[in-house]
C-alpha cells in the first residue's frame, strides 16, 4: 500500500451525474487507506431546502462501495441522528477504515437549482500534515477537500485521547458518538438507557471500566470491553454513571474525566476516576455524557516544565530576598559600633 501522505495527494475522480426522475445525483468513488476520517459539511452559504416537504437538499450519503468488505469500515455518526446522511451544517460522520483500506461511495443529491453540498474529509490519524484540494467539478457535484490533520497522532500529550461512546437512546435506539462535544443530547426528553466507552488510541476497550445507576435503583457492576451498561428497550433511563481506568502502568499517568447532562438541565462535573456523576434532582434522567482521557498534570511534560520554571522563579526570588536582607544587615553594622 502506498504511503498515507501519498494517498492524500491523489485527486478525487470526477463524478458521474445521473438523474433519477425529478432528482439529480452525483456519485463519486473515494478509495481510502486505513485510518480514521471525519466527514463534515463545509459552509457554502447554501440553505438546505425541502423537496416535496420530505427531503432536505442538497445532501450527501456516505456508504461502502458495492462488494467491499463491510468489516473493513466502521461508521460512527455524530449527534444529529441522520446516520450516514449529511445535509445540515452541524452534521458529522466518522469512518474508521481498517486493514488494507476500503472504497467508499459518496452519493450527492443535488438541490432543485442544481447546487451540491460541499463536504470536508479530514484524516484524523496519519502521517503528514499537507492538505490536498480536489478541483470543483464542472458538473456541480460535491467538492471534496481532504485535509490530513494529525489530531490523534499529534505530539501534544496534553490533549484528550480520542474515545467512542456508544449509547442506547430512548426512541432512537443504538447510536455511536466520536469527536463530538457530547454523547447523547439528541433532543429534550431523549434520555440514555445504556452506554459503553471505548478508547480509540493508546488504550484498548479493556483498559477503561464504567458503571451506571438506573432509574429503577439498580446499580450495575463495573463493566469493560465495550459492553453496554444499563438497559435497552425498557424505557428505564440512567440517572448516574462513573468511569475509571483499570489499574496498569500506562493508566497510572492518565485521569478519566467525565461530566453528565441531565433532563432537568443540570450539568454535573467534571468528575474523575470513579466518582459517581448524579444530578442533585432526584431521579433526573441522564441525557448526555462527556468523557475526556487526560494525561495527569504531574506526568505531563508541559506541566512539569511549567512547574520547573515556577520553582526556578521562586528560588531566584528567595535568593534576591536573602541578598537584600544581608545587604541591609551589613549597612546597619557601623551604626551599632558607633
Amino acid at each position: 500500500m502506498a504511503d498515507a501522505s501519498d494517498e492524500t495527494k491523489k485527486a478525487v475522480p470526477a463524478p458521474v451525474v445521473v438523474q433519477p426522475g425529478a432528482l439529480s445525483a452525483s456519485v463519486q468513488v473515494l478509495p481510502l487507506p486505513a485510518g480514521m476520517y471525519l466527514f463534515s459539511v463545509k459552509s457554502s452559504g447554501l440553505a438546505p431546502n425541502s423537496d416535496g416537504g420530505s427531503l432536505a437538499l442538497p445532501a450527501m450519503h456516505v456508504g461502502l462501495g458495492p462488494g467491499a468488505n463491510s468489516e473493513q469500515v466502521e461508521f460512527m455518526a455524530g449527534s444529529s441522528g441522520h446516520g450516514a446522511w449529511l445535509f445540515a451544517a452541524t452534521d458529522l460522520l466518522v469512518a474508521r477504515i481498517n486493514g488494507g483500506g476500503a472504497t467508499l461511495v459518496l452519493t450527492s443529491v443535488l438541490s432543485a437549482s442544481g447546487e451540491a453540498l460541499s463536504i470536508v474529509v479530514e484524516r484524523l490519524n496519519g502521517r503528514g500534515t499537507d492538505a490536498a484540494v480536489a478541483p470543483k467539478p464542472d458538473t456541480g457535484a460535491t467538492t471534496i477537500t481532504e485535509k490530513v490533520k494529525s489530531v490523534f497522532g499529534a505530539p501534544d500529550t496534553d490533549r484528550p485521547l480520542a474515545v467512542r461512546i456508544g449509547a442506547h437512546i430512548r426512541s432512537r435506539g443504538d447510536m455511536s458518538f466520536a469527536d463530538v462535544p457530547w454523547a447523547g443530547r439528541v433532543a429534550p426528553g431523549l434520555w440514555i438507557e445504556s452506554f459503553s466507552v471505548r478508547p480509540l488510541e493508546k488504550f484498548g476497550a479493556g483498559d477503561v471500566e464504567y458503571k451506571g445507576l438506573t432509574g429503577s435503583g439498580h446499580e450495575t457492576p463495573w463493566l469493560t470491553d465495550d459492553k453496554p451498561c444499563g438497559t435497552q428497550g425498557m424505557a428505564v433511563p440512567l440517572v448516574g454513571f462513573a468511569l475509571r481506568f483499570k489499574p496498569s502502568a500506562g493508566a497510572a499517568e492518565y485521569d478519566c474525566e467525565y461530566s453528565g447532562y441531565f433532563q432537568s438541565g443540570a450539568t454535573v462535573g467534571p468528575l474523575r476516576n470513579g466518582a459517581p456523576c448524579r444530578s442533585t434532582v432526584a431521579n433526573d434522567p441522564l441525557e448526555g455524557i462527556q468523557v475526556r482521557l487526560l494525561k495527569r498534570a504531574a506526568a505531563s511534560p508541559k506541566a512539569a516544565a511549567a512547574a520547573t520554571r515556577t520553582a526556578a522563579v521562586k528560588r531566584d526570588e528567595a535568593v534576591a530576598v536573602a541578598a537584600a536582607r544581608g545587604a541591609r544587615g551589613v549597612q546597619r553594622q557601623p551604626s551599632r559600633g558607633s
